[in-house]
């Protein structure tokens, strides 16, 4: 179990990383203090699920929920105001950019923390179907021989009760 100053501590290293390339050594560390491998939660954020708020509060409850079961589940909430920072500058570079979805967060980011073999199983949460993001991230834990588990819908009700 992480403590609060290991969190406070991490999100604070993760707000001096100028790109992905300086996150994904933070995040393979967080993997790593899992002895027989971590767990991560999958499921719409940006895109699909019930809008950016609902989702975010549903994904961040998910986990939490799952790491007071003691489950070894890594935490990307952590990681995730610095990743919205680096996708405000993607689109703001470039005006084309806007509503493309963005890709070096998988790319650069989910990618090669995957390809660690870091991760032992996934939890998605319903409606990571609609969920492009989430769709891969599946795609590329099969792909690792990761154990993939499908939460239920009931879960997500829980949550949205609790919350």
């Amino acid at each position: 179990m992480h403590h609060e100053t290991d969190r406070e501590w991490l999100m604070g290293e993760c707000a001096k990383a100028d790109s992905f390339a300086g996150l994904v050594p933070l995040a393979i560390a967080e993997l790593r203090k899992f002895p027989d491998g971590g767990e991560v939660v999958c499921g719409p954020i940006s895109t699909g699920g019930r809008g950016l708020e609902s989702n975010f509060q549903i994904f961040s409850h998910t986990i939490k929920i799952l790491q007071q079961q003691g489950r070894p589940i890594f935490s990307q909430v952590s990681y995730e105001e610095r990743i919205f920072f680096f996708r405000r500058r993607w689109q703001e570079s470039d005006p084309a950019r806007a509503g493309q979805y963005y890709m070096p967060i998988l790319e650069e980011f989910y990618h090669p923390i995957i390809q660690t073999g870091l991760i032992r199983k996934g939890w998605f949460i319903p409606g990571w179907e609609s969920s492009f993001g989430a769709r891969w991230e599946r795609e590329q834990l099969i792909a690792m021989k990761a154990d993939i588990r499908d939460l239920s819908e009931e879960w997500i009700n829980n949550i949205l009760l609790i919350t």
